[in-house]
């Protein structure tokens, strides 16, 4: 008979293990992204038109699609669609489901769709993508993932100065190192600054002391990136609370097994 430290033993290793097979699912979504595109620009058909115009090859509808999903990653089973209603001047976001509104399934707005038991969510394949990029829906993305983490950032600048704000975020930025996309916002009255990241940073303020969590959470800087030199941690502890300081003790020790320099 197993105690009740065995069964949360038992039970954190099984996360642990899901989670990482979310992560490689991750990887490899990515991965076939970045050979799909590849595979565009090898095409002998491409290369036939670079030659034609001096070098120069126009990109293809799966090109670009491809390009959008390396950048814009988020959740892969799933993802918001915008909806509007005009009449009553209403708009809002609500999961990609491929049983919204069918008669006798759907049962919104009376129940939410996460708490529905005929949910149907769409992954944001390439044909979601090509109609976003085509103008037949507006996308969105559920950025954080199942471990916590995401692959990009967003600021959203309104108000009378925020072309100013703008122009000195992106000063500081580029200063730093880290330049964002700048996309002007729905209204035209702001903008909004993406930051795709190359994973070389993590910000941990969450107590944790187990081995294999803090293992999955670094293990994630170590991907290989054009650019990336070091692999930072950003350890935040309250050192006034025994606990949560033999926690930070423990984290240490990982650290320091997976080759961490402290500082």
């Amino acid at each position: 008979m197993l105690s009740e430290a065995d069964f949360h033993a038992a039970i954190a290793a099984e996360e642990a293990r899901l989670a990482e097979l979310e992560r490689l699912s991750e990887e490899a979504r990515g991965r076939i992204t970045e050979l799909r595109t590849a595979r565009e620009r090898s095409s002998s058909g491409a290369t036939a038109i670079e030659r034609a115009n001096g070098g120069e090859s126009p990109w293809s509808p799966e090109r670009k699609v491809a390009l959008f999903a390396s950048l814009f990653r988020g959740r892969a089973d799933v993802f918001p669609r915008r909806w509007e209603k005009p009449g009553k001047g209403r708009s809002g976001w609500a999961p990609r489901c491929s049983n919204e509104w069918v008669p006798g399934v759907c049962a919104k707005p009376r129940v939410k769709c996460g708490e529905c038991a005929h949910q149907g969510f769409v992954a944001p394949g390439e044909s979601e993508l090509l109609a976003h990029l085509t103008g037949e829906q507006v996308m969105g993305v559920y950025p954080l993932l199942a471990d916590d983490t995401c692959w990009l950032l967003a600021i959203d600048l309104d108000g009378g100065s925020w072309q100013a704000d703008v122009a000195a975020l992106r000063e500081v930025c580029r200063e730093m190192g880290v330049p964002p996309a700048v996309e002007r916002s729905r209204s035209g009255d702001g903008a909004h600054l993406w930051f795709f990241a190359r994973l070389d940073t993590l910000l941990l303020a969450m107590p944790i002391a187990w081995k294999g969590t803090v293992v999955q959470y670094a293990g994630r800087l170590h991907r290989p990136h054009p650019g990336k030199h070091d692999a930072l941690v950003y350890d935040y502890v309250d050192a006034e609370v025994p606990v949560l300081r033999r926690m930070f003790a423990k984290r240490l020790k990982t650290y320091n097994a997976l080759g961490y320099t402290l500082e």
